[in-house]
């Protein structure tokens, strides 16, 4: 009482901590501190509920054995606890074979999450710039390779017409685990556990190779089906194994801790596609660790509940006899104890005869009400968590981050259920994670989009949810389904996630017809869910059945156990209310602070900045006059788009813009203030209604500071009544701006008036993530043509630019060592025409170096800011660019404090 009483104080203090940690400010929270502290809870947790077990087994050997006065109707089931009498309930040898059982489950993370990685999103253009990206004429496209150098999306080029292929691939693997779940439930039930699972390992390794390497899409569709297969058999497998081989009293811990190497493999995966960003080299990396469990044929043993309910009496008293040595038990007694089990059982070759099929799961009203709701909370489950998951996914920033986010979430969830899943049982733990899932995800469909925090914590509460109940009805449905047709019961139940992780996608694109039918459907289907679970008996502490009649009698179980702790059923509900409002209040802080930090990395792309630039997307949009009405005619208004980006295609090489096509363009002129006396040296991009983007370096001159702003012009002379001419109030360099370094180049000016925002002048956004995620950009300026050219250009002029990556431009771009003392820094951007005869030029610094934003509509996104380069336009010469994505945070705190 005194070990408990301390492990209790330890809890409270470990919890104290954790509650100090997350109410530390959000630049404290460390992501690996909270996990550490979420482990050492539920150590402790874990060593309590160990000592409960314990006192409870004591105390029930102490019980004096009941007199054998069974009637021939009231016998005990055929098959006592053979397994848990010979090998003991846990002990060395079950911890090896569950240690070894649990790296099957890193594999099946990899392959089932790997398109993620596989088939990424990238962005594309056609190899002939004059031509849209997804013309019928383009034969070639060329892909942003900035962050994954090689995907199937680039390799078989999987992009318009032929997009719906990329989909295709994962609707395969998915159909391929449905299917590895029913053939190797029944193949395992029929020729054993061990075997069919060493056929899966070795099939997943085969074909996963093989996928890798396929010059076939094709090729590679069929050896991902086979993977996949291979996948769902050793997920259905060794699942079953595991708990077929552990005691009842221990049966929940380890079956729930079964789920966490998955949730590493899932943390772990993002962490394998960031060093190896080939796809190729991605799928070999998880396919191959693999062949390392086929040497399994020397390690793990048949399950000896398989053999003897398969009347293998030899095989099964040589795997109890060595599992008993291992562990420390007398083996002396265990053939007599089989002999006497297969007395009463019946004779062997009899029990052979009767083998368990599929119909078993509906052959009477019992079970079909148990296969029934068990299938339809696999369906949840599937449904749900991919559905969700996907939700997720979509969030901006880094993909690496976002995927290991999604999986640190599951984590907590798993180690609560270690726990619930013993204090409340199956079925409670099972309605609660499906309330709350539910819930959670059919708020999302009410709640406003602002605050944006709202959304990413209802679906990390629902994701909560939905992986609280992955795991428990993993272990309801193999503790429901008799040992004849287990495999086949939590096989086919399995089968059913598949399916509803299939029509997930589909389920999550309604949000193109309304944005909240998808939450509706993810809400409501949980909550039936719940529903379902009412007519479900509890399993807690119930030994396995065999047969269907005794998988039946848990009712009677059920009822009876009530009748037995009716007297402790108060005191039972007491505990159960106040652990529950404990743990509740122990979940809600960790959920706030794992949705705060996907709220932080989502607010790199949904940040003031982008904010803005939605409210400034407005400005395209303009309201015009027309006559209206078949009889009245009456004067109405209607929405028209001011858009030029697309009327006017670009022209390559260095061509005149437009008018009205980059909007946001400025040009920065020093000296007097009256205008004929002013040289327009620089440009800039204008950001807000008084604000102007710049490089540092164009805040000085031999004419003093910047004086004068224009607007609206596409030549320097032009004073037609749409441009605008502001003076500079002031200026603000970066704060590590030091000549003459060329670090962190970029200025923000001050206008002395806000701008009056037309078709004409409209500001343009801020590129706010940190990956690069373009081939090309343009360059807008009003500067020199050629190098050595004596005056700027009055006309304002664009130019098509590669993006060239660092180790590359690392190899051409030329500098002195006092401008780059640490070279080529993450914070600048190289871009240009290695090539030559395509440039920006003197008189283009501070310039935008911009791409063009399918949402919001006919906006320009501004990635860099003219900094300097050496040659203008010379072969292997590229420029240098203030990447903007690095300053946002910085710019904001100026603008937008």
């Amino acid at each position: 009482m005194k070990e408990r009483s301390s492990d209790r104080l330890s809890l409270v203090r470990s919890t104290r901590r954790l509650i100090r940690l997350l109410s530390s400010s959000a630049d404290q929270v460390a992501l690996f501190d909270l996990i550490a502290y979420y482990l050492e809870i539920f150590a402790v947790l874990l060593n309590i509920v160990t000592m409960e077990n314990g006192e409870k087994t004591d105390k029930e050997n102490q019980e004096p054995a009941q007199p054998d006065n069974q009637g021939p109707d009231d016998k005990e089931p055929p098959q006592p606890d053979i397994v848990q009498k010979s090998i003991g309930v846990l002990g060395k040898w079950h911890i090896w074979i569950c240690l070894a059982i649990f790296l099957v489950k890193f594999p099946v993370a990899w392959h089932q999450l790997s398109i993620v990685f596989v088939a990424p999103r990238m962005e594309f253009s056609c190899f002939n710039a004059s031509l849209d990206k997804c013309d019928p004429s383009c034969s070639l496209h060329i892909f942003n390779r900035s962050i994954f150098t090689d995907t199937i999306i680039s390799e078989w080029d999987l992009v318009c017409s032929r997009k719906y292929l990329a989909d295709f691939a994962q609707m395969v693997t998915m159909l391929g685990i449905l299917f590895g779940n029913m053939v190797f439930g029944y193949l395992s039930d029929k020729y054993g556990r061990k075997n069919p699972l060493l056929w899966a390992v070795i099939l997943q390794a085969t074909s996963g190779t093989i996928a890798g390497f396929s010059p076939w899409f094709p090729l590679f569709l069929l050896m991902r089906f086979l993977a996949a297969l291979a996948t769902g058999g050793t997920m259905v497998t060794s699942f079953v194994l595991t708990m077929e081989l552990i005691g009842t009293q221990w049966r929940t811990i380890i079956c729930i801790l079964y789920q966490i190497p998955f949730n590493l493999g899932h943390l772990l995966l993002p962490v394998i596609s960031y060093f190896l960003r080939d796809w190729r080299y991605f799928q070999a990396a998880i396919s191959l660790p693999s062949i390392i469990l086929v040497f399994y044929y020397w390690v793990l043993p048949e399950s000896p509940r398989w053999l003897l309910a398969g009347g293998k009496k030899e095989q099964a008293i040589d795997v109890l006899e060595t599992a008993a040595k291992h562990n420390g038990l007398p083996t002396k007694n265990i053939r007599t104890d089989v002999d006497e089990y297969f007395q009463r059982k019946g004779d062997s070759e009899e029990t052979e005869k009767r083998k368990g099929n599929i119909m078993d799961l509906v052959r009477t009203p019992i079970m079909r009400t148990y296969t029934i709701a068990v299938c339809f909370n696999w369906i949840v489950c599937g449904l749900c968590f991919f559905g969700v998951s996907q939700f997720i996914g979509q969030l901006g920033g880094n993909i690496f981050l976002n995927v290991a986010l999604s999986a640190v979430i599951q984590l907590p969830s798993t180690f609560f259920a270690c726990w619930s899943t013993k204090a409340w049982g199956r079925k409670l733990t099972l309605i609660f994670a499906n309330i709350l899932s539910g819930v959670s995800l059919l708020l999302i469909g009410f709640v406003p989009s602002d605050p944006a925090w709202i959304k990413p914590t209802l679906s990390t509460a629902g994701m909560f949810g939905l992986a609280l109940a992955f795991p428990t009805v993993y272990i309801y449905s193999g503790e429901l389904f008799p040992t004849m047709v287990r495999n086949i019961g939590v096989g086919t139940s399995s089968m059913c996630a598949r399916i509803g992780s299939m029509v997930a996608p589909f389920v999550a694109s309604l949000v193109t017809i309304e944005p909240w039918i998808p939450p509706i459907i993810f809400g409501i289907v949980p909550l039936i869910g719940a529903v379902l679970c009412l007519k479900l008996p509890e399993t807690l502490d119930c030994k396995l059945p065999d047969t269907v009649e005794e998988a039946e009698m848990f009712e009677v179980n059920s009822r009876n156990k009530k009748t037995e702790k009716s007297d402790t059923n108060s005191t039972q509900m007491v505990q159960f209310w106040f652990l529950l409002m404990t743990m509740l209040s122990k979940i809600l802080n960790p959920l706030l602070v794992i949705s705060f930090l996907f709220y932080i990395n989502l607010s790199r792309s949904q940040s003031i900045a982008y904010k803005k630039c939605l409210e400034y997307s407005e400005a395209v949009y303009q309201k015009e006059d027309y006559v209206g009405g078949r009889i009245i005619k009456e004067t109405r208004s209607k929405i028209m788009p001011q858009c030029a980006l697309f009327d006017n295609p670009l022209i390559i090489g260095g061509k005149p813009a437009k008018l009205k096509e980059f909007p946001h363009m400025a040009a920065i002129g020093f000296g007097m203030s009256e205008d004929e006396d002013i040289a327009w040296l620089c440009g800039g991009t204008l950001i807000s209604e008084r604000h102007v983007l710049t490089a540092a370096h164009c805040t000085v001159s031999r004419n003093g500071p910047p004086q004068k702003v224009k607007l609206g012009a596409v030549a320097l002379n032009d004073t037609n009544s749409y441009v605008q001419i502001k003076s500079v109030d002031k200026f603000v360099n970066h704060p590590e701006y030091k000549r003459p370094k060329k670090y962190n180049d970029i200025a923000i000016l001050f206008l002395n008036s806000p701008v009056v925002f037309s078709p004409f002048i409209r500001p343009a956004c801020l590129n706010s993530l940190d990956t690069m995620n373009y081939n090309f950009a343009k360059a807008t300026g009003f500067g020199k043509q050629r190098f050595g050219d004596a005056e700027g250009n009055p006309i304002l002029f664009k130019v098509k630019l590669n993006i060239i990556q660092k180790d590359i431009c690392e190899k051409y771009i030329v500098f002195r060592k006092r401008e780059m003392p640490n070279g080529l820094v993450d914070s600048m951007l190289c871009a240009g025409d290695l090539e030559g005869g395509k440039d920006t030029c003197q008189g283009d610094s501070g310039g935008p170096l911009q791409v063009v934003l399918d949402e919001p509509y006919c906006m320009y996104n501004i990635i860099g800011v003219t900094s300097f380069g050496r040659l203008c336009g010379m072969k292997n010469s590229p420029g240098l660019y203030s990447r903007v994505s690095h300053f946002v945070s910085w710019i904001e705190s100026v603008i937008w404090p």
